[in-house]
């Protein structure tokens, strides 16, 4: 697999063990899809020494649920995701938000630079918990 020179293969998000207790690994797709997880749940400026990372889709919690919040939403998305996963290439007009009665779905089609492949990535947002 020469692509794993550019992807890379890193421990599991959340963190998981086999049955020898060691931490299990994941590359390829899953690796890029972990790492999109991880920017768009960051809010922006919780890292000390990286303020710049994460996302403002937090601070949309409290918007009206209509399609202002879908454009701001594809964008609080998208921008952190060109800066931060240079291994995928996403192209915004692809790019379609869903918006329900309390979530947004964000799908982002993106393509993995070192394969060429097509790939899909859903992000939940949640705007309330409910019970």
């Amino acid at each position: 697999m020469n692509y794993l020179n550019y992807i890379g293969r890193g421990e599991s998000f959340p963190f998981t063990t086999d049955q020898n207790s060691k931490v299990v690994l994941v590359e390829g797709f899953k690796l890029v899809e972990q790492s999109m997880i991880d920017i768009l749940s960051t809010p922006l400026g919780s890292r000390p020494f990286q303020e710049d990372y994460g996302s403002l889709s937090h601070t949309l919690n409290f918007e009206q649920n209509d399609a202002i919040l879908g454009n701001l939403l594809k964008t609080y998305c998208l921008e952190p995701l060109r800066k931060w996963e240079k291994r995928s290439l996403i192209d915004s007009k692809d790019v379609e938000v869903v918006v329900l009665e309390d979530q947004c779905q964000i799908k982002i089609p993106y393509l993995l630079s070192a394969t060429n492949e097509n790939h899909s990535f859903i992000y939940p947002f949640y705007r309330a918990l409910t019970s």
